[in-house]
């Protein structure tokens, strides 16, 4: 409202200055003709079709009166038509440099989320291969105190006298039996019993006093490893 106020009176303005100044009749219509086909030109009929069909309202005014051969009266209003077109160029001018600033903080707002998107693809690679690694680490961690446990039970029946066989006594069970230094030490070595002396255990909780067991020797660390795996899945309480 402000901005159309203040054009009108600049318009007002113009007028009079314009009139002030011509002692004598001046032809406006050359001037007003060029001062639409600038307007088109520029953009005015898209920009502003109001404004711009107000400015062919004027023209077409003036060309009435000068058909009547009311010269005075025409040129009038060539006059005005050629006072909007000035300032409807001078709009459109303003609209195309408003615009193309829009256009650019558009682009420049694309561009920044851009690079927030690719920094947090950036940032969540670089959480991953974080994590990746710490894993990997973990794996290294657990295979060396797996490595180091059964470096440890092989040391430990080196150093104790090892016993083919045990008889079972009351109320011990698979597990206990295979942590006695004398069989493995290592309680999850159980299943290596187990399997054993499936010929005389039907259900690896229940042993029997007097029960004679062949305590395997000969394995190796993947049956160490199937033996604790299986120990883990079907533990026995």
């Amino acid at each position: 409202m402000r901005k159309a106020a203040g054009q009108a009176l600049l318009l007002a303005l113009i007028l009079l200055t314009l009139v002030a100044c011509s002692e004598q009749l001046h032809s406006w219509r050359p001037e007003a003709r060029t001062a639409i086909e600038i307007a088109r030109g520029k953009g005015g009929k898209t920009f502003f079709p109001e404004e711009f069909a107000d400015l062919e309202n004027a023209f077409r005014q003036g060309e009435l009166l000068l058909s009547d051969d009311e010269e005075e009266d025409a040129e009038q209003f060539y006059l005005l038509a050629l006072t909007k077109g000035k300032l409807l160029t001078e709009q459109v001018d303003a609209e195309r440099v408003r615009r193309e600033e829009a256009k650019r903080q558009q682009r420049e707002a694309a561009q920044r989320a851009a690079d927030r998107e690719r920094q947090e693809r950036e940032a969540a690679e670089e959480r991953r291969r974080e994590q990746e690694r710490e894993a990997s680490r973990l794996r290294a961690v657990q295979a060396e105190a797996r490595a180091e446990a059964e470096r440890k039970t092989v040391e430990k029946t080196r150093q104790h006298p090892l016993a083919a066989t045990h008889t079972v006594k009351r109320g011990e069970s698979l597990p206990q039996i295979a942590a006695q230094p004398d069989v493995y030490n290592d309680a999850a070595l159980w299943p290596l019993l187990y399997r054993a002396n499936r010929d005389q255990i039907r259900d690896p909780r229940i042993v029997w006093p007097g029960q004679v067991l062949h305590i395997p020797r000969n394995f190796g660390r993947d049956d160490m490893a199937e033996a604790r795996r299986y120990n883990q899945e079907h533990p026995i309480h």
